[in-house]
């Protein structure tokens, strides 16, 4: 796959066989089976190698002091590691064969793993952000909200766009005393907006902690990590996720249970 299909590019260059940090992982012969990669119809090969790709990670994790429980950026979503497995965004898992590189470089490290992850195409947009939230019925108040804000288009742009949302449920939303439905268009997208973070995956692992501007330009306050994450606006509400790290093509959504 290396050799014949292209997993070798951004990895070196033909001069200096220099990259950007990596870490790859890779799969014996027997976890690939049968047929083998020169064998694989193009179709089959070309998916083959989006699955080698989604085991690509964007950093070095030895200068990270080891692979530890957090998000790993890749070209086909981001990986959790967590206690020797890695998870793809449908939760399917891989175990790491050994925290021991296989082969390693000042720039990289190669680690064995027994299965392959399962790619996010960051240009389906059957997997956007606003259509993960429009299948989910306890977000089906600020899915309306998003509808008559007239910005609910923007959630489904792909590729360059990315966007971490605070979703609220509709008991939050119902509890506060907000009535989306008596909302104008301008309150309505001041409202949607308060809980966007644009150009930004934001997960709960602790890999980003500090301020960060909304989509309405307000600073929020991110701190902690995992079950100690909250974010904070500028009047000082913090909302915490009840359910974290859903991951679309172009963005991650936390479900939380107040608003701002």
């Amino acid at each position: 796959m290396f050799l014949n299909a292209g997993l070798s590019e951004g990895l070196y260059d033909g001069q200096y066989y220099q990259h950007s940090p990596k870490t790859v992982l890779i799969q014996s012969d027997d976890v690939w089976g049968f047929p083998l990669a020169e064998d694989l119809l193009d179709l089959d090969r070309q998916y083959r190698l989006q699955q080698c790709r989604a085991g690509i990670f964007n950093i070095d994790v030895r200068a990270d002091n080891g692979f530890r429980k957090r998000f790993y950026p890749t070209n086909f979503g981001y990986i959790l590691y967590d206690n020797g497995k890695f998870y793809d965004y449908t939760g399917n898992s891989i175990n790491l064969i050994s925290t021991v590189p296989e082969w390693e470089a000042t720039n990289g490290a190669i680690y064995s793993v027994d299965g392959f992850l399962k790619p996010l195409d960051k240009l389906n947009d059957t997997l956007t952000v606003y259509n993960l939230i429009k299948k989910d019925p306890e977000l089906s108040l600020y899915l309306s909200a998003l509808d008559r804000s007239g910005i609910a288009s923007q959630l489904q742009l792909t590729g360059f766009f990315t966007y971490s949302i605070l979703a609220p449920q509709n008991a939050a939303i119902t509890a506060a005393g907000i009535s989306v439905a008596t909302m104008d268009a301008t309150q309505l997208r001041s409202f949607v907006q308060a809980y966007i973070i644009p150009n930004r995956y934001i997960f709960t692992d602790g890999d980003f902690n500090g301020q960060i501007a909304n989509k309405n330009g307000e600073r929020l306050s991110v701190g902690g990590q995992w079950e100690s994450f909250t974010v904070t606006n500028s009047s000082g509400k913090t909302i915490q996720p009840v359910t974290a790290n859903i991951q679309g093509s172009n963005g991650v959504i936390h479900k939380v249970n107040r608003v701002f």
